[in-house]
């Protein structure tokens, strides 16, 4: 392992297997978002999420799974550095070089969770372990895009939230934003409901996530057909509780994309709020240097080695 220090507002540490792999801390509540595979073959708009640990590899092609521990390693190198950092803070008497506890785990990004789902809920069963990472379930958070109805019962046998990357209900305009999607929104807003109902009621809170995109899903329109998709699923689902987590796009140089404005996005969650449903609007951190989720395994690395602290 070697730690280096990037120029976004998080903290980069370097992992070593046989490709580069560097975990994003969120300093504000540490977040460590394990990758689940080696690179992925579902190179699709929600990687341009927010990405909290993330892989460099040629092509963006999948090279394998990650087993359970090469899951876990990293969550134990996240706490690490955090009490190594805590250690130093106490010792200088600098509480700026302090980090919270990592206490959030979050599966999204660089790797489908689905495919890798033995691995991905065997590593869940050992972080809520008592006796090994002792995290809480509802700090554990899986997130999918849901490559078909099974996926979700498959990885809701872990002891962890699920969250669901949406982007859109309109079956046309999600298969443009997910173009590896082969089932109709209706046919995979089943699969979760089936999923929910077969778990305990604390885990029956899900996420669904969308990357808005202006002029491309951040219309009125988008956001009503959204809300009624959302009461849809607490509506089939006793005890459930559906929130919408709303994530400005973040431009990585693409010639079509872009932002839409926080007008916009305000408006957006308004509609959804509206409708009955809870809304939030996830903050953009790290896109400044190309940081934010994607975008650093998608850019070339340089002058890394200017950057890397002994």
């Amino acid at each position: 392992m070697r730690p280096f220090l990037s120029c976004s507002p998080e903290l980069g540490i370097g992992l070593r297997w046989d490709a580069d792999r560097d975990a994003l801390f969120v300093p504000r509540d540490v977040s460590v978002s394990p990758s689940t595979l080696k690179g992925h073959d579902h190179l699709l708009y929600y990687c341009f999420l927010i990405l909290l640990l993330r892989l460099d590899c040629i092509g963006m092609g999948k090279l394998r799974s990650l087993t359970t521990d090469e899951i876990l390693v990293q969550v134990y190198f996240a706490s690490k550095v955090c009490r190594i950092a805590n250690n130093i803070s106490t010792t200088r008497g600098d509480a700026a070089v302090s980090l919270p506890k990592v206490d959030n785990i979050v599966f999204m990004g660089m790797g489908e969770p689905a495919d890798n789902a033995h691995a991905v809920v065997s590593a869940v069963r050992t972080m809520v372990d008592r006796s090994m990472f002792g995290l809480a379930q509802s700090k554990i958070t899986i997130s999918t895009v849901a490559p078909d109805p099974g996926a979700f019962a498959t990885l809701g046998q872990a002891p962890a939230a699920l969250a669901w990357s949406v982007h859109a209900v309109d079956d046309a305009l999600r298969l443009k934003l997910v173009p590896t999607t082969k089932y109709s929104m209706e046919e995979l807003r089943m699969g979760l409901v089936t999923a929910l109902q077969s778990r305990a009621n604390k885990l029956r809170r899900t996420m669904l996530e969308v990357a808005l995109i202006e002029g491309v899903n951040d219309s009125d329109d988008d956001a009503m057909r959204l809300a009624e998709f959302s009461q849809a699923i607490m509506n089939d689902v006793n005890g459930s509780k559906v929130v919408v987590n709303l994530i400005p796009y973040n431009a990585i140089d693409h010639p079509t994309y872009c932002a839409p404005s926080k007008e916009r996005v305000l408006g957006f969650q308004k509609i959804i709020t509206d409708g009955g449903v809870l809304c939030y609007v996830r903050t953009t951190r790290g896109d400044d240097e190309s940081a934010a989720c994607g975008q650093l395994a998608t850019r070339k690395r340089k002058h890394v080695d200017d950057v890397v602290v002994a």
